[in-house]
């Protein structure tokens, strides 16, 4: 008796303390228990007429219950607040089915990209229009073909391939004629230069060696250089030339693996792909390579890599909406780069088809085509790894207030502990460590001396102020306090779901404890693990619980 009334006078303490306000500080505006002092209220537990000792994630009001701790206004017994159910009821409008993906693009794009037939046999070679129509315009029976940028490029042992050829003056009337004219030569090939099929022979480094070749050949021609937006296909670890094609900025050139008896995928790098490879050279230089692939079968890569094979299939499902309905609201995401969405996780994590499975694949197929919506339109469906107790409104994080991303507690996510690596997490960092961190930031900022952290009614740090030795003070709020606190080149901790405290054997650092990974806006991803497999909840459940006042409908391409 006397260790539970002594933990519950501490929990109407903490309660008398929160009626003070929201702000928390690392080692002032002490809480006394009996003979200990508590420095910060938030992550401390506490507990009521159960026995049960609940860890507060609030910076609520809390009051004491039958059933244990609980924001002022709500009982222990409320209601499970993920019971709502979402049918899909009617349509929404999409532009298209086919999602462009980034592979390799900025800081990533690459000289030569070699594609395998994984199943297939040979390639189509075209481009898409602006209504993602694929328009072929040749073709080759080879089962792997490497695409490189039309510029002297080394080859491993073959060599040097070079960007100057000999073009033959007749123009043909379509890729057979030009592919005959071509196959008269050795190295000849053929190519499609804005709309006109043409053949050219050989590589040379030079437009010299070039016109040397011709007399060698004795043909009449011109040396010839495509435009810096030319791409040449050539057979893998060799100079022999394929095709080559230049449509300049109005068209790139695209590959299309053709299928055999089964469905055709492609190797690239160290995954397998359905669906298109194009390739731009938006520089002028290297190529950024995008995969044209059927939204169905991209979410089906996105859902494998965002969550796991053996998930509960009600939270793939939940994973395979949400992915779904961010694809098609990112539409054009990366236009001036020539796609819509990255194949990382600035977008979504996307592998194509190297660890789908049944489990995956099934609950794509079954909520195929089904889109959230918010008042008729696509929702912006962030997600993340895990909160570690409750999401964010999200024009704190990202600025745009939308209505239906409103923070919420999560009570589900704790179930998924033991899965979870990031459930609870500590870091540390010296005063003089921050110190250095602000004043990078241009802040006028001597030595820390005081840290107070303000949480939102979720439990997330929402803002921080920092004062130095002589009472400068820096204030960073919402967005700017997010990525101060997550960003890796700052304080880099993995979620904004944390309190911190002085150590108790370093004066000089500082200890920061918290739950999650990632912006703490939408759904969290362990969170519907959870719910699904712990507490039964459906996928329509869960996207109810994380994401507010949303509905679901079958999009229909316009």
């Amino acid at each position: 008796m006397k260790n539970k009334r002594s933990m519950t006078i501490f929990a109407l303490l903490l309660t008398a303390a929160l009626l003070f306000g929201e702000v928390s500080a690392y080692a002032s505006d002490n809480v006394h228990v009996n003979d200990g002092v508590v420095s910060d209220i938030f992550g401390a537990y506490a507990t009521g007429g159960s026995g049960r000792a609940e860890k507060i994630e609030t910076q609520d009001i809390m009051v004491l219950t039958g059933g244990g701790i609980a924001p002022l206004g709500v009982t222990a017994e409320d209601p499970d607040p993920a019971q709502k159910r979402l049918d899909v009821v009617g349509t929404v409008a999409i532009r298209t089915d086919v999602i462009r993906v980034g592979l390799n693009y900025g800081g990533n794009t690459v000289p030569a990209a070699t594609l395998r037939n994984t199943a297939g046999s040979g390639f189509v070679f075209g481009y898409y229009d602006g209504g993602r129509v694929f328009r072929e315009v040749g073709y080759t029976g080879e089962q792997a073909i490497t695409a490189v940028k039309d510029l002297n490029v080394k080859i491993g042992d073959a060599g040097t391939l070079g960007c100057f050829h000999i073009l033959l003056g007749e123009v043909y009337s379509g890729f057979e004629e030009a592919r005959a004219a071509a196959s008269n030569y050795e190295e000849g090939f053929p190519a499609y230069y804005d709309g006109a099929y043409r053949a050219l022979i050989g590589n040379y480094q030079s437009r010299e060696a070039a016109e040397e070749a011709m007399f060698v050949y004795g043909v009449y021609g011109t040396a010839f250089s495509g435009s810096n937006r030319c791409v040449t296909v050539i057979i893998p670890g060799t100079t022999r030339i394929l095709f080559e094609f230049d449509c300049g900025t109005s068209y790139y050139f695209t590959a299309r693996p053709s299928p055999d008896s089964s469905r055709a995928q492609t190797s690239y790098g160290n995954y397998r792909y359905y669906g298109d490879f194009m390739f731009i050279r938006n520089s002028g230089e290297d190529m950024t390579v995008v995969n044209f692939v059927e939204t169905e079968d991209y979410i089906k890569g996105v859902v494998a890599a965002e969550m796991s094979e053996n998930w509960p299939i009600e939270a793939l499902k939940a994973q395979a909406v949400s992915a779904r309905s961010y694809a098609l609201r990112h539409l054009g995401g990366y236009a001036s780069l020539g796609f819509d969405v990255t194949g990382d996780t600035y977008s979504q994590a996307y592998i194509g088809t190297n660890r789908v499975g049944d489990n995956t694949d099934r609950a794509v197929s079954s909520t195929a085509g089904v889109y959230m919506t918010y008042n008729g339109e696509i929702c912006e469906a962030l997600y993340s790894s895990s909160f570690g107790g409750g999401s964010e409104n999200s024009e704190t994080v990202f600025r745009d207030a939308l209505p239906y991303m409103r923070g919420i507690r999560d009570p589900y996510e704790k179930d998924a502990a033991d899965v979870n690596a990031y459930s609870s997490w500590t870091r540390s960092w010296s005063k003089s460590a921050i110190t250095s961190k602000l004043t990078a930031l241009g802040h006028r900022f001597y030595n820390l001396a005081d840290m107070e952290l303000t949480h939102s009614k979720t439990g997330n740090v929402t803002a921080i102020k920092f004062t130095d030795i002589y009472g400068n003070t820096v204030n960073l709020k919402n967005n700017e306090c997010y990525s101060f606190c997550t960003n890796s080149s700052r304080l880099g901790l993995p979620s904004i779901h944390f309190s911190a405290e002085q150590s108790r054997s370093d004066n000089n650092v500082l200890i920061f404890s918290g739950g999650g990974w990632g912006h703490n806006v939408g759904m969290s991803q362990y969170g519907a693990y959870a719910m699904a497999k712990y507490h039964g909840k459906t996928y329509d459940q869960i996207l109810a619980f994380y994401y507010t006042g949303v509905s679901l409908a079958k999009g229909v391409v316009v």
